[in-house]
């Protein structure tokens, strides 16, 4: 148990350190938000929310890929401490994701940003619409809560991380019942990338089955972001 530090001590690796971190204000952020939209809601929960990512052709990335933008901010209906506290979990899940990287069971994280003054604006109430460099819009699509929610925010972070998708199969439907091989294989593989995570001495505090997900045969782990280390 010594060898599993809580993240936030003063032995925890440091997310100003992740190779994905960056300054909302250097070139290299403004170039990445020149070149990203935000597609559909794809989840929401009450310190985060998950958009498809639509990622510019001139970005370097693996096309068969999918992507997505994941959002934390200082909602104005959370204290300001857990607020603060969400920055640095956001932060936390990247650098756990950093440690643990490349392994086909762990989406990797493209970019980065932590705590940064709020980007989003919203054509919808405005007279003007279309595309403001360095600015990302909201999607047309989603709920007025969940858009005053996001806007209420004075800052925000993102990441930009590979998108797991779920199989969609006769076989995984829940009314059927699986093969015991297959559920065996499921259960290995669950099994295998938390021992790999514990040999980095990393451990997936918030352990429960709807953080990981079935995808192209593979079970892919995500929601680091209540990781130790």
């Amino acid at each position: 148990e010594d060898h599993f530090v809580q993240i936030g001590s003063k032995n925890a690796v440091s997310s100003d350190t992740s190779r994905h971190t960056t300054d909302a204000a250097s070139e290299n952020t403004d170039s990445w938000l020149d070149r990203i939209e935000v597609g559909k809601m794809l989840g929401s929960g009450q310190y985060s929310y998950v958009f498809e990512a639509i990622l510019d052709s001139t970005i370097h990335i693996d096309t068969e890929k999918a992507y997505v933008v994941k959002v934390s901010g200082n909602y104005a209906d959370l204290d300001p401490d857990v607020a603060e506290e969400n920055f640095d979990l956001a932060a936390l899940a990247v650098e756990i994701v950093d440690l643990l990287s490349p392994h086909p069971s762990i989406p990797e994280t493209l970019h980065f940003v932590k705590n940064t003054p709020n980007i989003f604006w919203d054509s919808i109430s405005r007279s003007t619409s279309g595309h403001r460099a360095n600015h990302l819009e909201l999607p047309p699509d989603i709920s007025t809560e969940d858009r005053e929610r996001i806007l209420s925010c004075t800052n925000i972070s993102i990441t930009v991380s590979e998108r797991a998708v779920p199989t969609h199969d006769h076989l995984l439907d829940y009314s059927l019942n699986l093969p015991a091989s297959m559920v065996r294989c499921f259960w290995r593989q669950l099994f295998e990338v938390l021992a790999y995570a514990h040999g980095r001495n990393v451990m997936m505090y918030d352990t429960k089955l709807w953080n990981f997900m079935l995808s192209n045969g593979s079970v892919i782990a995500f929601d680091w972001n209540m990781g130790l280390i």
